[in-house]
């Protein structure tokens, strides 16, 4: 009887040993299938595999179908299906739920994503398989990490029915059919945008109910920004290139928070658009415009402005109430009045660079001798500074020169745009010599907590400092030099963490586990703009060769 039951025991055993043998490959090796018997055998040459710990890549002039795929359901970095002329569909992978990468490369016979009926979850990029008109096979999908789409005639996303997230979009000419983003209606977050150059877009009809946008890109032509409308946040940057044909703004009616904004480009004769912008957190630059103002910028709170070549800028009106935390303005030579109250007060305290413009704003040393700046001299901050210490976070500011100086509040943000009062230092009323003040925070609300101050006069009047940032634990990781010729070097804390670099397709020209000692090396890299992940973090790289 006992013979019996181990004799028993072991055939179940023996049964259970496909299910256990679950996985085939490792996380830094491809597996490559070049032929059509090769992806014929792979349930044998990898019996039971059904979860890929590296990448998989098909690429055979011989491969009619991928059938001999059927087991696989998560492929823990990337399929790529490249180069294959013969392959008319992808039903093979009618099983497969999620993979990191999904690239699809030169299959001139594909033309819908039929097979895929299981996946959920994926980053896609799609480039050179023109006959692809639809994304339909794709209904079941969640979460798109990515989406890359160059030369292909797809006309809409109305097939992503179950969609809950995606993140960045990228359309690269040519993709003639492309002219919304019709069938996103579902999403209120979007990772970020591209439209590269030689792309044209009708509208943004789709992107309706989007009111948080991680970035965007706009290189192509556009009939008009609508659908934007109530996008309220962009926690990166809003870019538009020379070669578009964006004349203004008008479009982000709501937008209230922007990173990083840069115009550039003839195309704009106006800020318009921009009314209910009050956060520009790290800057604005304005470059080879043809705007006559800054209208549209007027409610702005705290702003780095770099302003140059904008050949028709003949007013600093919209700038009446916005303090500038740094201003760069040059080239522009049909500018002769800069003497506005809020550059009046930013240049007696800043190291503000104003040059090459009409007369009376062609140096600093004009704009400070205009009586209107003559007049207002306020509390001159020489220093704001924070640092991390046991009792909590101390600020540390010094004064060079204090007139009808009531004090100092001191002012906390979690997030750089909701300020909380946290405390009051005062003032020394009048004085002309150096004065040092601190204030220690001990109760700091979050890992990232922000900071300014708001200097009092005695009448009323008041002005901001810049803002300070203090992280509680490491510090995240910077790239440089940038633009990059040759080595791009990484500084972190952590180089046992993988990175990735992406053109602007979305297609993958780099990547590894583990950060390389000595820099990434682009020296083979064409001209132009990547995009590269270290971590959790995603850096815009321009490459100059």
């Amino acid at each position: 009887m006992k013979r019996r039951l181990l004799l028993l025991a072991f055939a179940l055993l023996l049964l259970r040993m496909p299910a256990l043998a679950q996985t085939c490959g490792s996380l830094n090796n491809t597996i490559t299938l070049s032929s059509q018997a090769q992806v014929n055998a792979f349930s044998t040459t990898y019996p039971g595999c059904t979860q890929v710990l590296g990448d998989i890549r098909v690429e055979g002039a011989d491969i009619v179908d991928l059938n001999g795929l059927t087991n696989i359901q998560q492929i823990d970095r990337s399929l790529w299906i490249i180069n294959n002329p013969l392959l008319t569909n992808m039903s093979g992978l009618s099983n497969l739920k999620s993979t990191m990468g999904f690239q699809l490369t030169n299959n001139p016979l594909l033309t819908n994503f039929a097979g895929l009926e299981s996946l959920e979850s994926a980053g896609i990029t799609v480039s050179n398989c023109p006959a692809i008109n639809s994304l339909s096979g794709l209904q079941n999908v969640k979460n798109l990490t990515s989406l890359h789409l160059t030369n292909t005639t797809i006309a809409d996303f109305k097939p992503l029915t179950s969609l809950e997230k995606l993140g960045y979009v990228s359309l690269s000419a040519p993709n003639p059919n492309i002219k919304n983003f019709d069938g996103l209606q579902g999403l209120t977050e979007l990772g970020g945008f591209l439209v590269a150059q030689g792309m044209h877009i009708d509208d943004f009809k789709g992107l309706d109910n989007v009111t948080k946008l991680g970035a965007a890109d706009f290189w192509g032509t556009f009939g008009s920004l609508q659908g934007l409308n109530k996008v309220d946040t962009i926690s990166s940057w809003l870019v538009f290139f020379p070669n578009t044909n964006v004349p203004n703004l008008k479009g982000f009616d709501s937008l209230k928070f922007v990173d990083m904004l840069i115009i550039s480009g003839p195309s704009f004769t106006s800020l318009e658009g921009l009314e209910s912008l009050t956060t520009a957190l790290s800057y604005i630059r304005v470059v080879d415009t043809q705007i006559t103002s800054f209208k549209g910028l007027g409610n702005l709170e705290n702003l780095y402005l770099e302003a140059t070549g904008n050949a028709a800028l003949v007013s600093l009106e919209g700038f009446e109430n916005v303090h500038f935390s740094n201003l760069i303005l040059a080239g522009s030579p049909l500018l002769t009045q800069c003497a506005v109250p809020s550059v009046c007060m930013a240049i007696h305290d800043k190291a503000l660079a104003i040059g090459n413009n009409g007369t009376g704003c062609n140096s600093v040393e004009e704009v400070r001798e205009t009586p209107l700046c003559q007049e207002i001299l306020p509390v001159t901050l020489l220093s704001f500074r924070g640092l991390r210490t046991p009792e909590g976070n101390k600020l540390i500011w010094e004064t060079t020169s204090e007139t009808n100086n009531k004090g100092f509040e001191i002012q906390r943000s979690h997030n750089a745009r909701q300020f909380e009062t946290i405390g009051f230092v005062t003032g020394s009323e009048d004085g002309k010599s150096l004065r040092t003040y601190a204030f220690t925070d001990r109760a700091p609300a979050s890992p990232i907590t922000y900071y300014r101050l708001k200097q009092l006069d005695h009448d009323g009047q008041f002005e901001y400092s810049s803002l300070i940032a203090i992280k509680e634990g490491h510090l995240a990781s910077t790239i440089y030099p940038n633009p990059v010729r040759g080595r791009l070097n990484v500084k972190t804390p952590n180089t046992a963490q993988p990175f990735n670099l992406k053109d602007q397709t979305g297609l993958t020209v780099m990547e590894s586990s583990v950060l390389p000692a000595n820099g990434i090396d682009t020296s083979h890299l064409q001209s132009g703009l990547y995009f590269l992940s270290v971590g959790e973090e995603v850096f815009k790289v321009v490459v100059q060769d």
